[in-house]
């Protein structure tokens, strides 16, 4: 019995883990043999452009080609990323890579000698609900540094006492609280076990159950449909919540496929490993990247006209499928073809990129 508690617990454990997880970005600090610098920020191209909208709320993303998103990127980064409180640094041989990962590249310049980090500020997605950047600072010849920017710490790192907070070492304390609380609820089985039995497996069964269901939700989609809406928009069933104001139809979805995916991660139900062929005949190359839960929200208008100036379809979601998955259009990148994409798309012909958005193409 007392394994079965055992068992029980650590199946708790991984439904929680794999409950949700918010999107990330990263930056990385590294040394070289001749100890210079260079700063690699990287974050899907969908995150900054939520970012470019959150700073410049009268920014036409739409209308920009890619010469210029990488301007205001750039103008982005370089206007939110403070080291050292900015005394005699500065950001050189700037390098950006557009596509549905995006990557930036600098070489740190510093008049006054020798760099050593002692503090950082980075706020470029500080505006952006549940997101957090990791931080990696890899010195020369040296272990690792890593730690987490966000809301909590307002998206600044100081080291004026050389002291870094590893967060694999967060890990490990986190794992340390599970494990006692698991030993205190083992504890309990076994004192009460002997005055009422039965009481005291109907206690942790509840207990246990209660638990797994509500780690459980948040990978459950229930479409909640308002009266005004639409029986066309009623179709997609794969929603959170489809909406009506009379002007604008919002849709609300987690993007989590209802199909099976070699995405999701192994403890998931809708796992499946998958070597066969995709699209097109090409055999599947699975990428880095797994499915997690978004929260995405689109605006229709109730009437919509066509627009004279036919634009171009922007980078990321831009519709919605039936069953609840975003819509990407045909591209990588701007104006760059989906070939070396095409390899990755699981048995149904979608993949995650890189905050676990998975995502079909038009």
């Amino acid at each position: 019995m007392l394994k079965s508690y055992f068992l029980f617990s650590l199946l708790l454990l991984f439904k929680c883990a794999d409950a949700h997880s918010p999107q990330v970005s990263t930056i990385s600090f590294l040394e070289d043999q001749n100890n210079k610098w260079s700063v690699f920020i990287k974050a899907p191209l969908y995150t900054f452009q939520l970012a470019l909208t959150a700073n410049n709320p009268g920014l036409e993303l739409e209308k920009i080609g890619p010469i210029e998103m990488q301007n205001e990127i750039s103008k982005l980064l370089k206007s939110n990323l403070i080291l050292n409180d900015d005394l005699g640094l500065s950001l050189a041989n700037e390098k950006i890579q557009l596509g549905h990962e995006t990557t930036i590249y600098y070489t740190i310049n510093n008049t006054g000698g020798k760099f050593d980090l002692t503090s950082l500020s980075f706020k470029a997605f500080d505006k952006l609900k549940d997101h957090f950047t990791l931080l990696k600072i890899v010195p020369n010849g040296k272990k690792e540094i890593n730690y987490i920017l966000n809301t909590d710490n307002k998206y600044v790192y100081t080291n004026h006492q050389n002291k870094f907070f590893d967060a694999a070492d967060n890990l490990f304390y986190m794992g340390l609280a599970v494990a006692f609380s698991i030993l205190f609820m083992i504890i309990i089985f076994l004192f009460f076990r002997k005055k009422n039995t039965m009481k005291v497996k109907l206690f942790l069964l509840v207990f246990f159950s209660s638990l797994i269901i509500s780690c459980s939700k948040s990978n459950e989609t229930n479409t909640s449909v308002n009266s005004t809406v639409p029986d066309l928009y009623k179709k997609i069933y794969g929603a959170t919540s489809i909406t009506s104001d009379g002007t604008n139809i919002t849709i609300k979805t987690k993007s989590l496929p209802d199909h099976k995916s070699s995405y999701y991660p192994i403890s998931n139900p809708l796992y499946e490993s998958y070597n066969g062929t995709t699209f097109g005949g090409f055999n599947f190359v699975k990428n880095p990247n797994s499915i997690i839960e978004q929260s995405g929200t689109f605006k229709i208008p109730m009437n919509p006209k066509v627009d004279n100036s036919h634009p171009a379809t922007p980078l990321g979601p831009i519709g919605i499928a039936i069953n609840g998955v975003v819509f990407f259009n045909q591209y990588a990148g701007p104006a760059q073809p989906l070939t070396n994409e095409i390899a990755s798309f699981d048995k149904y012909y979608g993949h995650p990129q890189q905050s676990g958005m998975y995502h079909y193409h038009t």
